[in-house]
């Protein structure tokens, strides 16, 4: 198994992990009743890989993407003040 280990590409190691990692996310996002708006936790929750997935899928866009991240910042942004400088809503809607 080692020396199986020693043979397998990074390409290959990625695109089976990439399949093993969305599996469980795509039950989820199976129905297209899931919006952004609806659901921003779980959105926010993804990974990248996981989220990448989904945009392919068609499950979420991009424009719903965005939305709940910038929902999410305005939450959370007046408490810890991390983003000290940011581009205007729309025109972040806009480039999504």
């Amino acid at each position: 198994m080692k020396k199986h280990a020693k043979n397998l590409s990074r390409r290959n190691f990625l695109r089976i992990t990439a399949g093993l990692v969305s599996t469980p996310i795509l039950p989820m996002l199976h129905s297209r009743s899931l919006l952004a708006q609806s659901l921003p936790t779980e959105i926010t929750s993804l990974s990248a890989s996981q989220l990448s997935v989904a945009i392919r899928a068609r499950q979420v866009n991009c424009k719903e993407v965005m939305q709940t991240y910038l929902q999410r910042i305005h939450r959370y942004n007046p408490i810890y003040n991390v983003i000290v400088s940011m581009v205007d809503d729309d025109e972040l809607i806009k480039q999504a």
